[in-house]
């Protein structure tokens, strides 16, 4: 069995959408703060989601902007490549099986549904 992961952090850019053979393949980077004995220090994820007969990623990239707070699970992974120099290098990613939203983002060029404005105008504070 894969290593399960889950975890939770932002964009570091745009989530990008490629063709790979007959599918599609969403590539995206999130950055997840820790903090060890005083210090904040960022740690990177390299994720990748593959398509599903209902084309999901080509739908999701849409709503993946950099900045995005969201959290991804999956199984931890790696492939290896050959680096400039002539050596093998090794790159781990976590093949995403699920991703979840953590928060509600405005863009200006978003358009705001009626549901939304009225879910806007019932909240009282």
């Amino acid at each position: 069995m894969a290593d399960y992961i889950v975890k939770t952090g932002n964009l570091v850019k745009d989530a990008e959408l490629r063709r790979a053979g007959e599918s599609y393949v969403m590539t995206f980077t999130i950055a997840q703060n820790k903090f060890f004995k005083g210090k904040k220090e960022a740690r990177y994820w390299d994720c990748a989601m593959w398509d599903d007969a209902n084309g999901r990623v080509q739908k999701l990239v849409n709503y993946l902007p950099k900045g995005s707070k969201v959290t991804v699970e999956g199984t931890m992974d790696y492939r290896d490549y050959e680096k400039k120099d002539g050596t093998t290098g090794r790159a781990y990613e976590i093949k995403v099986r699920g991703i979840e939203f953590q928060e509600r983002r405005e863009s200006a060029n978003a358009p705001v549904s009626q549901q939304d404005a009225l879910y806007d105008a019932e909240i009282p504070f």
